[in-house]
């Protein structure tokens, strides 16, 4: 599992989280979450998470730069 924290602002921070599926063995679980901060604590979170290949996960970030 590999996580890292994409944008850290006082009123919201983005995270992703890629781990390994069990079953088929060729999937990655990319999970986007997004958490509203106020006053330091978080107040709402939304998650949105894919189900990747390797070859698409590197199709991802190629239409990203």
């Amino acid at each position: 599992m590999s996580q890292m924290l994409i944008k850290n602002m006082p009123e919201y921070r983005i995270k992703m989280t890629k781990r390994a599926c069990d079953n088929p063995k060729t999937l990655y679980n990319i999970e986007f979450a997004q958490e509203t901060v106020k006053e330091g604590a978080v107040t709402n979170t939304s998650v949105y998470s894919l189900f990747l290949t390797q070859q698409e996960i590197e199709l991802l970030i190629q239409g990203l730069r």
